[in-house]
């Protein structure tokens, strides 16, 4: 019934704020609240969104493995649920956790899989074929197929300008600078770090903005420019002590 899925919309918005505020008891009281909600109702989308979140956290407190196998269990559910939105979240979560535990070949052929589903999604279509591409990048990067990680990352940020993400448009070019540094290429690297620190400025993220202003510090490093690394390093603690 509508009421169901406004009430699954609002615990689903509830947990992303709680886990945000790291409240984890809190989000997973909500989470099994959900999926209560979503057997009584005999719903797949919300039995898919309740575990996704509720793999997501156990992944990022060490246990990865539970979680992969959590995701794995639910995905008939998934695919019965022949839902684009549904289906993308149980993709991308699986191959988040399994990029996790270090398990790239399944990791890459999940992410594939969710941006075939995120292209499909009535809502949100460019956000997830977005953030799916960007877990490619960090796949690749893992994996250290460099030049497939670059060319995602040009990828992503069409889409990251596209619709406006401040934020995503950081982070993608702070990996951009990190794959470069890896590449030996200090130039390229400190072009895309300060990239990153103008993001960061933009949107006010003052890790970002510390994170490329201590990365772009090392590319001077490199060079032997130690007047420019050290003003630069400092200036970071700086922005480190305040996020």
């Amino acid at each position: 019934s509508s009421s169901y899925e406004v009430q699954r919309e609002y615990l689903h918005t509830l947990i992303n704020v709680q886990a945000d505020a790291g409240r984890l008891d809190a989000a997973n009281a909500t989470i099994a609240k959900m999926l209560e909600l979503a057997k009584k109702q005999h719903d797949d989308i919300g039995l898919v969104m309740g575990t996704a979140k509720s793999s997501y956290l156990m992944s990022r407190t060490g246990k990865t493995q539970a979680a992969i196998d959590q995701l794995q269990a639910v995905e008939p559910a998934a695919l019965r649920s022949k839902d684009p939105s549904a289906l993308w979240r149980f993709y991308f979560s699986l191959a988040d956790a399994q990029l996790t535990a270090t398990q790239f070949e399944a990791a890459q052929a999940n992410v594939l899989k969710s941006m075939d589903f995120a292209k499909t999604r009535p809502r949100q279509a460019k956000a997830s074929l977005m953030r799916s591409l960007n877990l490619l990048n960090n796949v690749y990067s893992a994996m250290k197929d460099i030049d497939k990680a670059l060319g995602v990352i040009d990828e992503a940020l069409v889409l990251a300008k596209d619709i406006g993400a401040t934020n995503m448009q950081g982070t993608l070019y702070l990996n951009r600078g990190s794959i470069n540094s890896l590449k030996g290429n200090p130039e390229q690297a400190a072009e895309a770090y300060q990239q990153s620190l103008q993001m960061g400025r933009a949107s006010g993220m003052v890790g970002l903005q510390a994170t490329s202003l201590n990365n772009l510090s090392d590319t001077y490093l490199i060079r032997k420019d130690y007047v420019k690394a050290e003003a630069l390093a400092r200036n970071a603690m700086v922005k480190f002590k305040e996020a």
